[in-house]
């Protein structure tokens, strides 16, 4: 395992470097967003490096069961950066729940034809 003190060299010295974190801690398909988990957020505040929040919506290509992919569409919406210069840990939990309503907002809206053509197909 890393620590935030390695990654926040790595942050730091290398501005193209990316990491990339489902806050969820796995991704999911259950039609809404489970709680996140802080390791990200903290991750963010201590290199004090932005959020860029991606959204994926519902989706129904992927048959859980038999681990097989069928023709099916997905939304993918990637929201403004969310800075975190000058926040502290104290901030946390605020930035945390900031960043999920905004994604939650942006996640239903965008599984909405989904879940209707979904309806119509069925």
């Amino acid at each position: 395992m890393i620590s935030c003190c390695t990654l926040w060299i790595i942050f730091s010295q290398c501005s193209e470097t990316k990491l990339w974190v489902f806050p969820e801690g796995a991704r999911y398909n259950k039609g809404c967003l489970q709680a996140f988990k802080k390791g990200a957020f903290y991750l963010a505040i201590d290199a004090q490096i932005p959020i860029l929040p991606v959204v994926f919506s519902q989706y129904y290509f992927l048959d859980n069961e038999t681990k097989t992919f069928e023709p099916g569409k997905v939304v993918i919406t990637t929201l403004p950066p969310i800075p975190t210069k000058g926040m502290t840990r104290n901030d946390l939990e605020a930035l945390s729940e900031m960043a999920r309503e905004q994604m939650i907002d942006v996640f239903n809206e965008s599984s909405k034809d989904l879940v209707m053509q979904k309806k119509i197909a069925v």
